[in-house]
């Protein structure tokens, strides 16, 4: 392979490299964003849901239907589940197994917790009530968010090959741009023959690398 050819390719893996590495960092980052922002929801909808199934009987007509309006339009695929002190299920608004109880208990010991379940997200919270002390958990999928992910996801996968194909045919001429000094050099080499052994090699500016190499060589021709 010719020094063209591999310092065009070593600048390719190394810009590919670092794209990658920013380009992940990025996905990374956003997806996080993405995530703790759906527990926060999750959070609310547990507190309104606490407020709305368990508090109904502290609160007027008014603060309860404000309640009622903030839980009004439910989340994608989400389920909630209401526990009390003795882990007996006492609201299940879709059908499906109960929570561990494991889980029920780090919830009350935590006062909140956050994890995935089949494919969901989950919040639980220690809920406190006059009529009981109650452990809700709300589970839902993120579906828009996520779709917004995927699309995210394939631009930068198209975006990533692009660049990296663009940077190998610019790396081409930036390394025949940078050696074209080396090729005049050997095509002044090859020209001078024996009986022409009082040419020299132009020097160029006579301060890089490749001056230096012409001096060299215009010495070698002297001696």
């Amino acid at each position: 392979m010719k020094i063209k050819d591999k310092l065009s390719v070593q600048f390719t893996l190394i810009f590919a490299v670092l794209l990658l590495a920013v380009l992940s960092s990025i996905y990374y980052l956003t997806e996080s964003n993405r995530e703790q922002n759906f527990y926060t929801r999750l959070k609310e909808r547990a507190v309104t849901a606490g407020q709305i199934y368990l508090a109904k009987d502290n609160m007027d007509s008014a603060g309860f239907k404000d309640v009622q309006n903030k839980y009004l339009h439910s989340l994608p695929g989400e389920d909630l589940k209401i526990y009390n002190n003795k882990t007996v299920s006492v609201f299940v608004n879709l059908a499906g197994e109960d929570f561990p109880k494991e889980t029920i208990q780090e919830t009350r010991k935590k006062k909140e917790v956050f994890f995935y379940d089949k494919g969901r997200q989950v919040a639980g919270i220690y809920y406190t009530d006059n009529s009981g002390n109650y452990t809700v958990f709300v589970a839902a999928k993120d579906i828009y968010e996520f779709r917004h992910m995927h699309q995210l996801l394939l631009i930068m996968v198209l975006l990533y090959f692009i660049s990296v194909i663009i940077v190998f045919f610019l790396g081409q001429w930036f390394s025949k741009n940078a050696l074209s000094p080396i090729n005049r050099i050997t095509g002044e080499v090859k020209f001078i023959q024996a009986t022409s052994l009082d040419k020299r090699l132009h020097t160029g500016n006579g301060k890089d690398e490749i001056a230096e190499l012409s001096v060299t060589i215009n010495h070698l021709l002297e001696h």
